[in-house]
């Protein structure tokens, strides 16, 4: 005889009888039964954001922070407990600074739990309280960060920084987000008037993301806001599959497209004709589809995931407690996308740049060069004089079937000089 305790919600006996089937019992004996109040809506409700624990300097409601704006992300310089740091900055991201970020600001951690972000692994993560966060003018007293380790993040992005931070400013604060003159505005929520001449687009949230509606040439569906991307757009595995996008789209190769919190991304990168964010339009997107089935890629909520290579179109505001997005076009909106041409997903190394991975038959790999490699010059020019991003653009801008000469590594003994003829890869 088995013993199960349980509370059961309101049911049909029939319903019960089926469901005691499907796990293989014949019979139910009910020897105490105790009838429960139905909750009322707020008992499950998220609790209350408390906005005072933010404050101004000097009486202030608006502070203009600038920022770097590299891979499509935002870094800006913060203190956490009085101590600088810098960070990325991500819509929907929980506080969260490297072990020995931690160590340097003087966090202690406890605890352990299982994370996962856009990567394919799981992550542990610990949990620390800090004293306070400062960012520009604004002080968040009490923040609480999660301490994990981000892996080879950094060397991918080419830019070292200690952690993100994201959703407890934005929930509490109503943030502006200027691309073209990398400024970040914090404003108070008395202070913030709609820009008059923004579309606004009205989200929810899910899991702190941002979720607008939108379409994807012509295909509607719900996308999260994300500037903790570097991507343009991203389709989700479900969406993806659903609506048949590998054979409308037909792309010529899937490989390493990002890199995120648990590792690596793989997808297909294609060219999208048309996205829209509610009633704001983007064209000629160089975007991705995702196929697999780890990372929040495969998560079933969303259509896709829209990151900094459409929101740098914009100026971009965000009103957390009205739930809108207030998109106003930049004067390069309308720039055309361009995809990678050396078909390389590199990294920075301490020689120069990593390969992490080729595009199946492209220029790179035809010309022989392989995984693991490092690229310590290109045409003459030493890869270490330069930062990661500048050489990303080089690659992204050689014009079609131009040849581009670099001196290749396998080992320090061993350098070899290759030619390789880059070629529009998403036409």
């Amino acid at each position: 005889m088995k013993k199960i305790e349980a509370v059961i919600k309101p049911f049909k006996l029939d319903e019960v009888k089926e469901a005691l089937h499907e796990v293989g019992l014949q019979g139910l004996t009910v020897i105490e039964a105790k009838a429960v109040p139905t909750p009322d809506a707020t008992t499950f409700a998220a609790p209350r954001v408390d906005d005072a624990r933010v404050t101004f300097a000097h009486g202030a409601q608006r502070s203009d922070v600038p920022f770097e704006l590299v891979n499509n992300h935002i870094y800006a310089h913060a203190t956490i407990d009085g101590r600088p740091a810098r960070v990325l900055v991500d819509t929907g991201g929980i506080n969260m600074v490297t072990p020995a970020a931690a160590d340097r600001l003087g966090l202690v951690s406890s605890g352990k739990l299982s994370g996962r972000g856009a990567g394919e692994q799981t992550v542990d993560v610990a949990i620390a309280h800090a004293k306070s966060l400062v960012v520009g003018d604004v002080t968040l007293a009490d923040p609480v960060f999660l301490i994990s380790d981000l892996g080879r993040l950094a060397d991918v992005e080419g830019e070292d920084f200690d952690g993100l931070i994201g959703y407890e400013l934005f929930s509490r604060l109503r943030v502006r987000i200027d691309y073209p003159a990398r400024t970040l505005t914090l404003i108070a929520p008395a202070a913030f008037s709609p820009p008059p001449t923004a579309i606004a687009v009205p989200f929810e949230i899910h899991d702190r993301i941002p979720v607008v509606r939108g379409a994807i040439d012509g295909v509607p569906g719900r996308f999260w806001i994300d500037t903790g991307s570097r991507a343009a757009l991203s389709t989700m595995a479900r969406f993806t599959r659903d609506h048949d996008l590998v054979a409308k789209y037909h792309p010529a190769f899937e490989t390493v497209t990002g890199w995120g919190f648990g590792g690596k991304v793989t997808s297909a990168p294609v060219r999208f004709h048309e996205v829209k964010l509610g009633e704001a339009v983007v064209h000629d997107v160089v975007g991705d589809l995702f196929t697999g089935s780890k990372g929040a890629l495969a998560d079933p909520d969303a259509a896709a995931n829209v990151g900094g290579g459409i929101l740098s179109r914009f100026i971009v505001s965000f009103d957390y407690a009205a739930k809108v997005m207030y998109l106003e076009p930049a004067k390069d909106g309308d720039r055309r996308d361009a995809y990678d041409r050396s078909g390389m997903f590199l990294a920075r190394d301490p020689r120069g740049l990593r390969v992490i991975a080729l595009v199946p038959r492209g220029p790179a790999e035809r010309a022989g060069i392989r995984v693991d490699e490092t690229i310590t010059a290109i045409d003459g020019t030493s890869t270490t004089n330069q930062p990661l991003t500048t050489w990303r653009r080089y690659l992204s801008d050689a014009p079609p079937r131009s040849k581009v000469r670099l001196r290749v590594e396998a080992a320090p003994a061993a350098q070899r000089d290759v030619v390789i003829t880059v070629e529009e890869l998403v036409p």
